[in-house]
């Protein structure tokens, strides 16, 4: 994959295949799953198996549970799976967040997470349209795998740093062109930056910029 293919791609699966060469941390592979299994959230079966494992598999990004928690909730959504047969998407969904709940080899179920979701998207029209939504969130998870921005210290002010914690705990993406003005007004000129921050998104956890203010990976 060359930096223009990467920048336009629309196929998730192929996009995944690549980053995988670099060990993609896991917790970004997480998010993914996390959130392509948020979008099907309407085709999960009937019980609260897997809204609750995938609320666990949340936590256990953000470190408020351990490894024990995780595992009983991938328990959970497997059982779900085989419990259920696919006629409303039941089986699929449950699928998609055991994935999403998998211990080992994260990246790789992180796709197979995200395939299953799009595979819930009917007509195929729209399907085609999830794969272009997931590939924007690969973007904004993972930056430009070709020329990594970095940030300087200077531009960590108080203000910009609760700017982005506050954002990150709230979700408030719509909040990334404050974030924006306030690491301008400190001396930040990195386009890449500015302009994914101003950018119109999607925008999820993880988002590649947000994470350089609060330094995360």
């Amino acid at each position: 994959m060359t930096e223009t293919e990467w920048q336009v791609c629309a196929d998730p699966t192929y996009m995944m295949r690549y980053l995988r060469k670099y060990q993609p941390s896991e917790r970004k592979s997480r998010l993914f799953a996390i959130v392509c299994c948020h979008r099907i959230e309407h085709r999960f079966p009937p019980d609260d198996r897997c809204r609750s494992a995938l609320d666990t598999c949340e936590r256990y990004v953000e470190g408020l549970t351990g490894s024990d928690e995780l595992a009983a909730a991938y328990h959970a959504a497997d059982q779900a799976f085989t419990e259920f047969d696919d006629q409303n998407g039941w089986e699929t969904s449950a699928s998609a967040v055991s994935s999403a709940c998998s211990a080992k080899d994260i990246a790789v179920f992180a796709e197979s997470a995200a395939r299953e979701a799009a595979l819930l998207v009917w007509p195929r029209i729209q399907r085609q349209l999830e794969y272009r939504w997931q590939s924007q969130v690969l973007r904004c998870l993972f930056g430009n795998p070709f020329h990594a921005s970095t940030i300087e210290s200077s531009w960590l002010t108080s203000t910009a740093i609760a700017l982005a914690e506050g954002i990150y705990a709230d979700k408030a993406f719509d909040r990334l062109p404050i974030l924006a003005d306030a690491l301008q007004d400190t001396g930040c000129e990195n386009a890449d930056i500015l302009t994914h921050l101003r950018g119109d998104g999607p925008h999820v956890r993880g988002c590649w910029a947000l994470d350089l203010v609060l330094g995360k990976e």
